[in-house]
């Protein structure tokens, strides 16, 4: 494997060239100590490098990790896209397939997500909260679930019950108000719906 000339677009497409190459047979590999196939693991772990790395390098560097001067025509679309407007404005949205939910708790639990914040994720009108978000909150959400862990995983009810088949993933990231946490964010969609939505991610972001 060769060494990457720019880390925030040519990792991203390495781990969704592994994601391709190797989906269906990890859906269709049984995993009974886990209940079944490792599909969502495996999405989510491969979803990690194609947010993380442009996000740090391109959208938010800090001293010392920022390429946007070795891609810089790309940098700016990229930056341009992920600032400005809202999320259904973005290529890479597609409408019917996220739901978004803000919680003012400051004490929520990614473990045991409450019962009234699975309900509304689970109304119509968590669509069009998703389609109506700013694109650079959508982003920072996906980016500080898959860098902080805080992503749980939901049966086909979208509920949160241990040993269930999971179908749909939340992605969760706290808001902060002069450094302190007054409430979440959550971005829910189905795995399905994510392993397609990584295509388009990818198509946007690196070609």
């Amino acid at each position: 494997m060769g060494i990457p000339s720019v880390f925030a677009v040519e990792v991203p497409l390495r781990a969704h060239t592994l994601l391709k190459e190797h989906w269906a047979s990890v859906k269709a590999k049984d995993e009974p100590d886990f209940g079944g196939p490792l599909a969502t693991t495996f999405v989510v772990t491969m979803a990690g490098p194609m947010f993380n790395y442009p996000y740090e390098r391109i959208k938010n560097p800090k001293p010392g990790k920022d390429e946007r001067h070795l891609a810089q025509k790309q940098a700016d679309e990229i930056v341009q896209t992920l600032k400005y407007g809202p999320f259904k404005s973005a290529p890479f949205f597609k409408g019917g397939v996220w739901r978004y939910l803000y919680v003012g708790d400051p004490d929520l639990s990614v473990v045991a997500l409450p019962e009234a914040a699975l309900a509304a994720l689970s109304e119509d009108a968590a669509f069009q909260r998703a389609e109506d978000a700013p694109v650079e909150m959508w982003v920072a959400c996906m980016r500080n679930a898959l860098a902080h862990s805080t992503v749980a995983y939901l049966n086909g009810a979208g509920r949160q019950i241990a040993k269930d088949p999971t179908e749909e993933i939340v992605f969760v990231s706290e808001r902060l108000k002069d450094n302190l946490v007054v409430g979440f964010r959550l971005f829910r969609i189905s795995r399905e719906d994510f392993r397609a939505f990584l295509d388009d991610w990818i198509k946007w972001l690196c070609f």
